[in-house]
């Protein structure tokens, strides 16, 4: 299969970005790092919070810059007087680690077993063990290399081509198995590394050393895109968490495409 980038052994630095909030939209670059640099952060000590809201975000996506987007609506001002990019899926680049949220549906014990090939970081969430029994917790799984997940646009404004991630949206669920369906949107953010004071004790980290994921072997579903006479449109079959669309999502009417 043809990519941008050579298979590089997981040695790709990992573009890190920050969000102040659930309601922070703009992408604040804190720059990229190693994978040990990366992992040796998520191993250290959590964040205490009595809820996780205080606490910041991430993701690990690639976005063009500011000087690299001309589109309307894309960047955004702030009472610092600085400009930003707006966290949108149109100006991702790569997804430089795959980041899988688990909200029940395996244990811990399950997970290590599952993943255990692989070179990944975990750490359990806010909630963890909130409710008994039921463990949550976060998986960052290092790639072989990054995943493109840029998008090219018509004239017309329909996504006209897209990169490898979002025709390996069914082999990242097989992999990933009962995962949180958040983690198949390329731009979602994650909360940092946090506990609730009642329930330190139970907080768990931890560092498998395996190899890095080689995702370029997983099966392509080409149909993953429909077409149009006027070109690709968005898959019907593309899972949306709790029904809410993404601010990118486009709607293919006899009228022409809707945002």
């Amino acid at each position: 299969m043809k990519t941008k980038h050579d298979k590089n052994n997981g040695n790709s630095r990992i573009h890190i970005n920050q969000f102040d909030s659930q309601y922070d939209n703009r992408v604040t670059s804190l720059g990229t790092a190693d994978w040990t640099t990366l992992s040796d952060y998520l191993l250290s000590e959590p964040t205490v919070a009595t809820g996780k809201t205080s606490v910041a975000l991430f993701n690990l996506a690639h976005y063009k810059t500011v000087d690299d987007v001309d589109r309307a609506g894309i960047v955004v001002g702030a009472h610092d007087g600085q400009r930003y990019v707006r966290r949108a899926q149109e100006i991702i680049l790569f997804v430089d680690c795959l980041v899988l949220d688990f909200d029940g549906g395996l244990s811990v014990s399950e997970a290590k077993e599952r993943f255990k090939a692989y070179s990944y970081v975990g750490y359990t969430s806010h909630s963890h063990l909130k409710e008994e029994g039921v463990e949550k917790f976060r998986l960052l799984i290092q790639l072989v290399m990054p995943i493109p997940a840029d998008m090219i646009r018509s004239e017309k404004d329909y996504p006209e081509k897209r990169g490898d991630w979002f025709f390996l949206t069914k082999a990242l669920e097989d992999f990933a198995g009962p995962v949180d369906t958040s983690s198949s949107n390329s731009n979602q953010m994650y909360y940092a590394p946090s506990v609730h004071p009642d329930r330190s004790e139970k907080y768990r980290s931890w560092k498998n050393t395996g190899k890095p994921f080689d995702w370029t072997r997983l099966p392509r579903d080409e149909l993953n895109q429909t077409k149009s006479e006027e070109g690709s449109v968005y898959s019907p079959n593309a899972k949306i968490p709790d029904f809410r669309l993404d601010s990118d999502f486009m709607l293919d009417t006899k009228n022409g495409p809707v945002r």
